[in-house]
């Protein structure tokens, strides 16, 4: 058997249900997304699927709402998303002919790191310290003042660990001055 026969019997069945769950999300998100058409999208009359729903329930000027085509096209999203996880049911429920059967004399190899296991340790315990110390306590912070802009390298400087210190200077984000 070549390689093209081992990829289509082995390696793609094996690979199948996360290839379909990938497809099912980026497909969900797709449909629903709505910040970056409406962003490029409605300035220049480029409509998506919730950008058309948007129009039509914000009519531009004295219009009325249309439900009954946002209720429909909502319908049919729920629809899509219903066919894609029932497809992914079935692929799911092949997933036993693909089990890994041992005797009993099997027994899982544990790999000795040597030297590596105090440094993989440390990096474990570092990060878990960077996480509970800068970055959850930031995005706590930070997260509910910050405003939508533009990319720009002064944005760029609200991701950096500075703009957490320096709101115990009495600055707040982007040298925003807190008003609460």
């Amino acid at each position: 058997m070549g390689f093209g026969g081992t990829f289509r019997r082995i390696t793609l069945p094996l690979a199948m249900p996360g290839i379909l769950a990938a497809v099912i999300y980026i497909v969900t998100i797709g449909l629903a997304t709505f910040d970056i058409p409406a962003i490029l999208g409605l300035g220049n009359r480029v409509y998506m699927l919730s950008t058309f729903i948007y129009l039509k329930v914000h009519p531009q000027g004295s219009g009325l709402p249309e439900y009954g085509i946002t209720g429909a096209v909502g319908v049919f999203m729920i629809g899509i998303a219903g066919l894609l996880t029932l497809w992914y049911g079935q692929v799911l429920k092949q997933g036993h002919r693909f089990e890994v059967v041992t005797g009993k004399g099997y027994r899982p190899a544990l790999i000795d790191l040597g030297g590596w296991s105090v440094a993989s340790w440390g990096f474990i315990a570092s990060y878990a310290f960077y996480v509970q110390t800068i970055a959850a306590p930031h995005d706590r912070l930070c997260g509910p003042d910050s405003h939508f802009a533009p990319p720009s390298w002064e944005m760029m400087g609200c991701l950096l660990i500075g703009s957490f210190l320096s709101r115990w200077t009495g600055s707040w984000c982007c040298g925003e001055s807190r008003t609460r």
